[in-house]
């Protein structure tokens, strides 16, 4: 609350205007009152004190009752509630005041101060319990039928002679009434502080007479703690500020709930305003937990996240992941106490809202859920004290995946508008990212058996080391557009290819597959490099679309000589590298696999030495960039440089851990390396006679 809207009311009570209205009034209300006392005697101006203070606790009671379904501050219902019982205990005292007496049998001065204790005990605690239930829902019966009780009882000890006395045979007032006074003085006190720390939830001006009301409640009190005659000054005094107290509690409930009705307006724009302030606060963490269970393609991860988290933003003690299974129900997370055991199947039976919530498509929450479902749930026959459930139905696209559930445990939770709109949100949510966590899982093992078919090679092949390393760039499908291969053809010599499909995923992985065993195919058939790639490049041609293309190099090494033929067809040229360096070959860069079908192809030649390595790679690994900057040729000739005569494994993993590292474990596409050592071998390699007749080549 600004200092300017709290002094509002300060302002208006003290302006001239007002000022002199009130003091007009009060002068002539207690001029009215002491000529009544001259007049008529005491008890007549008593009786029209009293008159006035039960009329506006009545009348407090039956503005609040009826107001009580659209009351969000709880305060006033329970002090309306309770001024009820403290107009009826007051009444009880004017008809029982010396010289009204209506009474038989019991003292005229004993019966009503100690029915004035019985109010002033039902008024003390309204004041003292009020604040508590400012930001707390209280049930408009559960609280009628406390203040019921107590007075029933408190009135029963009165008539039946069980109260202790408050005043001697003497007249003066006993250690027990005034200890009872202080008590009461105490409580208004307490209550005071309350409601000021509780103020912001209020219509500044309603604070403002109810906290001078409370204070002059005080007042009057410590006034009637030093009377001894009940018509002396300072009961009279007493008298006159309870008019005073139970005026301002009239302007501040009946006149300012009725008669001016904006006050409660502003009431209602500050709910709305806390209302604003949950579903802003509820929106923000809803926010982060899409964040959190988008990170991940891991099913079990994604709900443990959500679960967790919407479990602390809801406040729920427990939370429950519920998937369908071939039996019922699976609990495939558990967060909190819970009796649940994670993996345990249940019947519609044991847990009916998980059903009843898929049925609906909206999540379901029961404030009662033994009201709801009684001893067949399994939350109640398990015995947890669950009060509260929230089931919210996973669907996405008419695709079940089953419900999550929070729980509360020993109090009854009252959803509002803001929770059950958090709830639709995060169910929307996790079922797409489960449902977005499976189909990873699915393309994953699609992704794995073309990644173990596309770069499965030949190990034992003798006179040759080899070694690859491949990383996609594609997270979801593990597995892109480059490949490579190496095996032994009919003439004894070793083949080898990599290349690279234009694009990413598992469309490229396909196309993959054709121009791999489309070489392969032809290797087997054809000896001479040139001829497999111009025969894989017409057989290409006719299978991919004009927008799609396929880089490669394939070539041909004489494990015996070292001798390496080999076709560039758009791909980075290999590198020739021994000790003292690497050498990019001379060679011609021939076009991609599969841009002009008819188009002839040169070859290049490659002596290597012995313990010298080829090292291949696909453009992803030179494409690797970070800050627009790329991996570039120059780092590749350097860090290999840098590895001397290293294993070709130590080569490949760390050309490939390198660029990951500098993409900043993102590289813009897919990366494949072959690396082959020449070791030699000492049986020589024969060429047979090329082969006569017809050919794959067409």
């Amino acid at each position: 609350m600004t200092p300017t809207l709290w002094l509002l009311p300060v302002t208006e009570l003290v302006s001239n205007r007002h000022l002199s209205k009130y003091a007009i009034w009060g002068t002539l209300t207690v001029l009215g009152l002491y000529a009544v006392r001259v007049l008529f005697g005491y008890p007549v101006f008593h009786t029209i004190v009293e008159l006035y203070a039960v009329s506006v606790a009545v009348g407090t009671f039956m503005v609040t009752w009826n107001a009580r379904r659209h009351i969000d501050n709880d305060y006033l219902l329970i002090l309306g509630i309770a001024y009820l019982f403290v107009g009826s205990a007051d009444a009880l005292h004017m008809i029982a005041y010396q010289g009204v007496a209506v009474f038989s049998g019991y003292s005229d001065t004993e019966l009503p101060t100690q029915l004035w204790l019985v109010g002033r005990y039902l008024q003390a605690s309204a004041i003292l319990i009020a604040p508590v239930f400012v930001s707390r829902k209280a049930h408009p019966s559960a609280v009628f039928m406390v203040y019921l009780a107590a007075t029933l009882a408190l009135l029963s000890a009165v008539f039946l002679g069980a109260f202790p006395s408050a005043l001697p045979s003497a007249g003066n007032l006993t250690a027990f009434k005034i200890t009872s006074e202080w008590l009461v003085i105490a409580a208004f006190g307490t209550g005071l502080l309350g409601l000021f720390a509780k103020k912001r939830f209020f219509d500044p001006q309603v604070v403002q007479l109810l906290a001078v009301s409370i204070l002059t409640s005080i007042a009057a009190e410590f006034a009637f703690t030093l009377y001894s005659n009940p018509f002396a000054a300072p009961n009279f005094i007493g008298h006159l500020l309870r008019i005073a107290s139970y005026f301002l509690l009239y302007r501040a409930i009946i006149e300012t709930g009725v008669a001016r009705p904006h006050a409660v307006l502003v009431r209602e724009l500050q709910g709305a305003n806390r209302r604003l302030e949950l579903s802003r606060d509820l929106n923000e963490a809803l926010n982060s937990i899409d964040q959190a269970i988008n990170s991940t393609f891991d099913v079990d991860e994604i709900m443990h996240r959500a679960a967790t988290l919407g479990a602390f933003v809801l406040g729920a003690d427990t939370a429950t992941v519920w998937g369908e299974g071939d039996d019922g129900w699976v609990a495939r997370f558990t967060h909190g106490p819970s009796d649940v055991s994670a993996d345990a199947t249940l019947t519609d039976e044991a847990v009916p809202y998980v059903a009843e919530a898929l049925e609906i498509g909206e999540p379901l929450a029961l404030n009662d859920l033994a009201a709801a479902y009684g001893a067949t749930s399994v939350l109640a026959r398990s015995g947890q004290s669950i009060r509260s459930l929230m089931a919210i139905p996973l669907l996405f696209k008419k695709q079940r995946y089953g419900a999550l559930t929070f729980a509360w445990r020993d109090d009854a939770h009252d959803f509002n508008a803001e929770e059950m709109d958090f709830a639709r949100k995060l169910g929307s949510a996790l079922a797409l990212a489960i449902g977005n966590g499976r189909l990873y899982e699915a393309q994953a093992v699609i992704s794995e058996t073309l990644q173990a078919s596309m770069l499965r090679v030949e190990r034992d092949i003798p006179g040759i080391d080899s070694a690859y390393a491949y990383r996609s760039a594609t997270e979801l499908a593990r597995i892109g557009g480059d490949f490579f291969d190496l095996f032994s053809v009919n003439d004894g010599r070793v083949a080898f290819v990599i290349g690279d499909v234009a694009g990413k995923g598992l469309s490229a992985a396909a196309l993959t597959q054709i121009a791999k065993n489309t070489i392969r195919s032809f290797a087997y058939e054809l000896r001479e490099p040139k001829a497999v790639m111009e025969a894989a490049n017409r057989a290409i041609g006719h299978q991919v679309s004009e927008s799609r293309f396929i880089t490669a190099v394939y070539g041909l090494m004489d494990p015996s000589t070292g001798l390496v033929e080999a076709v560039c067809a758009g791909h980075p040229l290999p590198l020739a590298c021994d000790s003292s360096g690497c050498i990019e070959q001379p060679g011609v860069r021939n076009p991609p696999l599969g841009v002009f079908p008819e188009f002839p192809y040169e070859s290049f030649t490659i002596e290597l030495a012995r313990n010298s390595r080829l090292v291949m790679f696909s453009d992803g690994l030179l494409d690797a960039r970070r800050s627009g900057e790329f991996f570039g040729e120059s780092r590749v000739d350097e860090l290999i440089d840098s590895l001397g005569d290293a294993d070709p494994h130590v080569v490949a993993d760390t050309l490939l851990k390198t660029a990951v590292g500098f993409s900043e474990g993102h590289p813009a596409d897919d990366i494949a390396i072959l690396v082959l050592r020449y070791v030699g071998r000492t049986d020589p390699v024969t060429l047979p006679e090329r082969i006569e007749g017809p050919s794959l080549a067409g």
